[in-house]
């Protein structure tokens, strides 16, 4: 049997959409002082990543490492890295 089922992820990391806001994250390393993504921007990337045949797309080149690394580093230490990352910057 043949399906034309294809599946795919998108890891757009921190997106400005008001959820860091929402959440109280404003003052989190991971977004303090960056310059996030919109929405456009991380749906252009979804786009183009299906229109490929990619597997998982990801948005920004400096959030290619982090996510192709979780393929080979332990979950204690990403865990402990995503802890970190989430932590206010102060």
């Amino acid at each position: 049997m043949v399906s034309r089922v294809t599946v795919n992820a998108l890891c757009p990391w921190p997106t400005e959409a008001g959820f860091q806001a929402g959440a109280a994250m404003e003052d989190t390393k991971l977004v303090d002082g960056r310059t996030l993504p919109g929405p456009a921007v991380v749906a252009k990337v979804d786009r183009r990543a299906r229109h490929r045949g990619v597997a998982v797309g990801v948005v920004g080149l400096s959030n290619k490492v982090p996510a192709s690394s979780a393929r080979v580093t332990p979950r204690p230490v990403m865990r402990r890295l995503a802890h970190r990352m989430q932590e206010a910057g102060h």
